[in-house]
This record gives C-alpha cells, sequence and structure tokens, in this order.
C-alpha cells in the first residue's frame, strides 16, 4: 500500500515549482521508499517539458477544470483505498482539497509554499488549506517571514528547506561545449566581452523578474565590453526585442530562445554574470529562484535583487544583492563583479556546492520526515 502521497500541478514543465518537485520526489522516494510513494502530477509532459524522463504513477494533460476534476476525482479514490499517512501538497491551490481529504483517512498533510501565491490574492479554500494543514516547507525564510509576520501561521509550524541543484549535472561547462552552444543558439563565440545572462519564463506574468528593467540598465554600460543574452521563451520576446531597437542595442543584445535541458550547465558556463532582480509586491516576487542557484553551481557569480528570497543566495562573495529601481546600484554591481570576476566565480562554485546541493536537500527532507513520523 502507498502510505505517503504527493501532488503537484506539474513535474514535467521547466518552470520552479516542477523542478523543485522532482528534486522532492526524488528524495521523498529515497527517504520513505520509491514502494511507499504514490505521485500524481496535474499536468503532463508536453513539447515544452524537460526532456529527461521522470515517472509518476498518475499525470494529467492539462490545467483545465475537467482535468483539475479527474485529478481530484482520482486521488480521492485512491486516498481512500490507500488511506496514506501522510499526504504532501506542492502547492497551496491543492491545499483545501488535500486538508478535507486528510480529515477523512486521518493523514497528517504537509504544504510547499514559494512565496509569489502566498502574498497575492488566494482562493477562499487555499487560505482555509493554507491555515489548516499540519507542516510547512518553505523554500526561503523570506516566506516563512511573510507568514509569521502576518499571523498566519506560528513559526514552528514551518521549516526552511533552499530549493538545491543537481551539482554532477550542474557545473563548468568545457570550452569545446561552449563553442557548440554558440552555434547550436546563435550567440558570439567567447571573447574577451563578458556575457551578462538571465533565463526564465519571458512572459508578463513573469514581468517582476525586470527584463525591461535589465535591458535600461544594459544599454548604460560599454557594448564594446558586454553583451546581453536573454534565455527562454514567453508572450513578452517581441516587446523587448522592440526595445533593444528603440534603446540602439540591438545588435548586442541576443535572444536564445529556450534552452535544453542538456544545454543548461552549458548556457549558464557560458556567461560571466547570471542577472535576476526581481520586483516584490503584489502578484510579484520571488521565493529562492532556482537559476541563480544554477547559474552558481556552474561557476557564474549571480546578480538578485534584495526585496524577496532572492537575496538568501547571497551568502559571501558569490554575487551581489541590488534593489530592483536602483539602476546605478546595479551597474556598480556589474563592474565590481568583472573587476574580480575570478574570486567571485570560484566562490559562486563553492557556495553552490556547499550550501545548495541536492544531498543537503535530501539530508534536511530525511530530519524533516524523520520528525514526522516519530
Amino acid at each position: 500500500m502507498k502510505k505517503f502521497f504527493f501532488l503537484t500541478p506539474g513535474c514535467f514543465d521547466k518552470g520552479g515549482i516542477s523542478r523543485y518537485s522532482r528534486y522532492q520526489i526524488d528524495a521523498l522516494r529515497n527517504v520513505v521508499g520509491a514502494d511507499k510513494l504514490w505521485v500524481a502530477s496535474l499536468m503532463g509532459k508536453t513539447t515544452d517539458s524537460f526532456e529527461e524522463s521522470f515517472d509518476v504513477d498518475y499525470s494529467g494533460t492539462s490545467n483545465g477544470k475537467i482535468q483539475q476534476i479527474k485529478f481530484a476525482l482520482f486521488f480521492i479514490i485512491k486516498a481512500i483505498v490507500h488511506r496514506p499517512k501522510v499526504i504532501h501538497v506542492a502547492h497551496i491551490n491543492f491545499s483545501g482539497l488535500v486538508v478535507f481529504i486528510a480529515n477523512l483517512v486521518g493523514a497528517k498533510t504537509v504544504l510547499n509554499v514559494y512565496g509569489l501565491e502566498i502574498w497575492s490574492k488566494l482562493s477562499r479554500d487555499a487560505t482555509w488549506g493554507l491555515k489548516k494543514v499540519d507542516y510547512i516547507i518553505s523554500d526561503c525564510h523570506n516566506t516563512k517571514n511573510y507568514l509569521v509576520d502576518n499571523n498566519i501561521r506560528r513559526d514552528e509550524d514551518i521549516t526552511v528547506i533552499w530549493d538545491c541543484v543537481d551539482i554532477e549535472k550542474f557545473k563548468p561547462a568545457s570550452l569545446d561545449k561552449l563553442e557548440q552552444l554558440a552555434i547550436d543558439y546563435q550567440l558570439p563565440a567567447k571573447s574577451e566581452k563578458m556575457a551578462i545572462l538571465t533565463l526564465g519564463r519571458v512572459s508578463y506574468a513573469a514581468k517582476h523578474k525586470g527584463y525591461n528593467r535589465l535591458i535600461h540598465a544594459y544599454a548604460q554600460l560599454d557594448t564594446d565590453k558586454f553583451y546581453l543574452v536573454i534565455a527562454g521563451k514567453g508572450d513578452m520576446v517581441n516587446e523587448l526585442k522592440e526595445l533593444t531597437v528603440d534603446l540602439n542595442i540591438s545588435d548586442s543584445v541576443y535572444f536564445a530562445g529556450m534552452i535544453h535541458e542538456e544545454d543548461m550547465a552549458a548556457i549558464y558556463s557560458y556567461a560571466d554574470i547570471f542577472s535576476l532582480v526581481s520586483e516584490a509586491g503584489d502578484k510579484k516576487g520571488e521565493g529562492i529562484p532556482l537559476t541563480p542557484i544554477e547559474a552558481m553551481a556552474c561557476g557564474t557569480p549571480i546578480i538578485v535583487g534584495d526585496e524577496d528570497g532572492s537575496r538568501e543566495a547571497i551568502i559571501d562573495e558569490n554575487g551581489i544583492c541590488v534593489a530592483s529601481h536602483d539602476q546605478k546600484g546595479y551597474l556598480e554591481a556589474v563592474n565590481t563583479i568583472t573587476s574580480d570576476v575570478d574570486t567571485f566565480s570560484k566562490k559562486a562554485l563553492e557556495i553552490a556546492t556547499q550550501v545548495f546541493s541536492y544531498t543537503m536537500f535530501l539530508e534536511k527532507h530525511k530530519t524533516f520526515y524523520t520528525a514526522l513520523k516519530n
């Protein structure tokens, strides 16, 4: 019988929640046993999904209403049959349903929270579920502090487990790999110029990640010394391309499109600086984003925002925090890193290995679930 359930909106797309879910599912299979864990994903694999296969017990086809009903019914039936000890839910939108069913079958409940959805408007059942789940795993202290400071949950109910990176997969790439990457994604060959990279969903829904602000800041740098790479796809790409034309920098800004998973370590290694300066507020902000951590694991120093969980990725001279609208501060950060890029690069790799490795992630889940089972 499956005594541990894990429900997630997705673990196939390349978004941050899906990546976190994949690492967490692997960790739980290690901790509680693969034969005892039942995994359900609302959304299944699409053409934009991870190229690598990933096994789950149930997956739907979309996020539509009919699929949501099917997903819920399948979960309810399985829970009644297996009567799990623990139901672990990877998104707050499932929390109300999970709490209701857990009460029926006598299961403990665990909820992942990541940031943005917590301080944005929640549905009534999600709000209820957030208050009623037994335990919460937060991806950063920033999100935990929001819940505690606003008297939504107690400090002792929440465990912080930072996102992680597979350092066997994400590591500095060889020169041959970088040369092939430049050819495949129509990027300049590596030279004395410094490459600034940002990577993520280039969409209006993710506008808080600061793509516009990054382009405006880059326009003030010396294009004889720097160029900018924007990787990812979305409905905002055309607007950003037009902006580079308006600012007369289109010749030194490259839109790489979606990066294949097998090339992720190479694109991070290709960059001299990784940039993600997000803005916090209603429907804006990050927990601790995974992309800067992956970049660090490839030896690339980072510039992140100081308004949300992003700042927790800065632990030593592995990068610099700046305020989202501090353009002068951003330019100073770029110049500081490039003046001693080798030191920042070495420290980025060290922090990724010592603090954000999957090994650390796994150990924290072992500690959490051992206490939970006792």
